[in-house]
């Protein structure tokens, strides 16, 4: 735990950023015991709020789940966390706009998800909802393909969007440590390492994929950054093949 104190601001430092209020001087007292004014810190940068839905896979709220945004580095921005209500909607402020963002969820009785959200300019947005399988669903679908989860590792699953069932690959780079396995319209890697950043490509034969709601999340080699958080079912943005 850090203290610091910036004019009549008192701050503590734990994973959360701190800083003085935008347009207020900064005071700092020399070995001398002269003080000084500096520049007073600029204004934070504009962040987005969402709102959203937990449910059941069959479209049941969820109450209490816990909702949580992970910035890119948590001990430089601010971690920013809520609770569904009795609807199972929450919203939560902080996300960076213009950036894929990634939400945390977890609830009791439920594998813990990792979503990612496109945040656009706008200061509110709407995502869609958040659809979480039992920890008996989600080891069923690790047994048919007959691997059991481990809770220290990551699985990640792509979904791709593709007509007349054409074939599709999913590369990911570093290499998760996994089998890429293929089910119905999704690429699925269990007990992946960790990973604070996979590059997730998708081809098809003849075909262009691209990310289908967040095209301006991916990078100029067709690639998208999907985070992989141990103990979590993430869940990259959907591919659509043309």
């Amino acid at each position: 735990m850090v203290h610091m104190k910036l004019g009549l601001l008192t701050c503590t430092l734990a994973l959360a950023s701190c800083a003085a209020p935008a347009g207020d001087p900064v005071s700092m007292t020399t070995s001398s015991g002269a003080t000084t004014q500096t520049a007073p810190p600029p204004a934070p940068p504009p962040s987005v709020t969402v709102q959203g839905v937990v449910a059941d896979t069959s479209g049941n709220a969820i109450p209490g789940a816990q909702v949580l945004y992970l910035p890119p580095d948590p001990y430089l921005e601010k971690i920013s966390s809520t609770q569904t209500g009795a609807s199972g909607s929450f919203t939560l402020g902080g996300l960076a706009p213009n950036a894929l963002d990634g939400l945390a969820v977890q609830a009791t009785g439920y594998a813990s998800e990792y979503v990612s959200v496109f945040a656009t300019s706008a200061p509110k947005q709407t995502m869609g909802a958040v659809a979480m399988m039992t920890n008996d669903q989600a080891a069923a679908i690790a047994a048919t393909f007959g691997v059991q989860v481990d809770s220290s590792q990551s699985v990640v699953r792509v979904p791709v969007l593709i007509a007349d069932g054409a074939a599709f690959q999913v590369s990911f780079y570093p290499l998760p440590g996994a089998q890429v396995q293929y089910g119905a319209g999704e690429a699925i890697a269990i007990n992946a390492w960790p990973n604070d950043a996979y590059r997730v490509t998708v081809m098809s034969p003849g075909r262009k994929c691209a990310p289908a709601w967040a095209p301006q999340g991916m990078a100029p080699d067709g690639s998208i950054t999907v985070a992989a958080l141990g103990g979590f079912w993430t869940t990259a943005p959907a591919f659509a093949c043309e």
